[in-house]
């Protein structure tokens, strides 16, 4: 059997839809939640793509969610209560507030509390990018690295996703603050892939590369002291503003049947209100000519942008589809099994 199979954008969005609507959302909430992670895969961030949707099934199926709700407004910002619902549904509703506030206001500002996984950072700043705005999006998580220093994780893996408006695409930085994400772990443990030393720690806070021990155990901070330290500023913005919670509140991605409490933070500003958005633009492809044409080190072929890459997946796989491993796609048609739809891709049954 192949290794990779290739799933179109509407295959994908189809069986998403088709299990997500037995996953208490009607057939319009289910296709936002889906278009979120398909987007992931679309940009090459795999780890926060499709695969998540099991995580989804399977909690919102098992616990009791209550609807979203906006529970304070103002001109400017917009405090928004997830009711322990889909993060990705939540995200785009505060996003959207924000967006909405900034078109108007200039700025806009919202926060989110209750919530889950929303999927990938880049997502919600990409939504103000195409917009002509900036855009800022973050989240906090479970404890997963220590405070620089400690023995225990403490802090969340928290991302956050910066993005501008470009020329030709989005300039856009989304980064997690270890080494490498959770999820990126996990796909070296189902892919079978030695894991690189430097990623992680064992659950005494040693240096390990076995798959087992870095999952039970930490992440790996990035930057040493100054990844850990943004870890402890993102965990209060999400955490404080919201009265959601901090990173030792937030519970893991797998357990289903208690309330996660993640929260999350957006920001869009409108570029207008200080230089029209083309002006912007010929700024940033100016940038962009200096930056491209930087002497490079031996054996690097080209310079990148942020953003550069991952809009180059975009393009291409938009057109052709996205590849899943196999050991994925069995992932996700055991999920179709449980829940009683048709796969997503025809392979040998599981355990064949």
């Amino acid at each position: 059997m192949q290794d990779q199979y290739l799933v179109s954008v509407d295959q994908a969005a189809k069986w998403g839809v088709s299990l997500l609507t037995k996953c208490n959302l009607n057939a319009e909430q289910a296709a936002i939640v889906v278009k979120g992670l398909i987007s992931s895969n679309l940009r090459g961030v795999d780890t926060h793509g499709l695969v998540m949707i099991r995580h989804y099934a399977r909690r919102f199926t098992t616990i009791t969610t209550r609807p979203i709700e906006i529970v304070k407004e103002t001109e400017t910002t917009c405090l928004v209560d997830a009711g322990d619902n889909y993060g990705i549904l939540a995200s785009t509703i505060a996003m959207n507030k924000a967006i909405e506030k900034a078109e108007r206001y200039g700025c806009g500002v919202s926060s989110v509390r209750n919530s889950n996984h929303f999927g990938a950072a880049a997502y919600y700043a990409l939504m103000a990018a195409e917009k002509g705005m900036l855009g800022i999006s973050t989240t906090n998580a479970g404890s997963r690295i220590p405070p620089w220093g400690g023995k225990e994780a403490f802090l969340g893996n928290n991302p956050i996703a910066i993005a501008l408006p470009g020329d030709e695409y989005p300039v856009i930085l989304d980064m997690a603050l270890s080494v490498v994400a959770y999820q990126k772990i996990v796909t070296y443990a189902r892919e079978g892939w030695p894991l690189p030393e430097g990623w992680a720690y064992d659950s005494a806070g040693e240096p390990t590369t076995n798959h087992q021990a870095a999952l039970d155990g930490m992440l790996t901070p990035l930057g040493g002291y100054k990844g850990a330290g943004l870890s402890v500023m993102l965990d209060l913005i999400c955490g404080a503003i919201s009265q959601n919670g901090f990173a030792d509140h937030v519970l893991s991605i797998d357990m289903y049947d208690k309330p996660r409490h993640v929260g999350h933070f957006f920001i869009a500003v409108n570029i207008s209100n200080f230089l029209p958005l083309d002006v912007l633009k010929s700024l940033i492809a100016a940038y962009s000519r200096k930056f491209h044409v930087i002497p490079r080190k031996d054996g690097v072929d080209r310079l990148y942008l942020p953003g550069e890459i991952e809009y180059e997946k975009y393009k291409e796989r938009s057109k052709n589809g996205f590849p899943l491993s196999r050991a994925a796609v069995e992932q996700l048609n055991e999920v179709s099994d449980e829940f009683g739809i048709a796969r997503l891709v025809s392979v040998d049954p599981i355990g064949s």
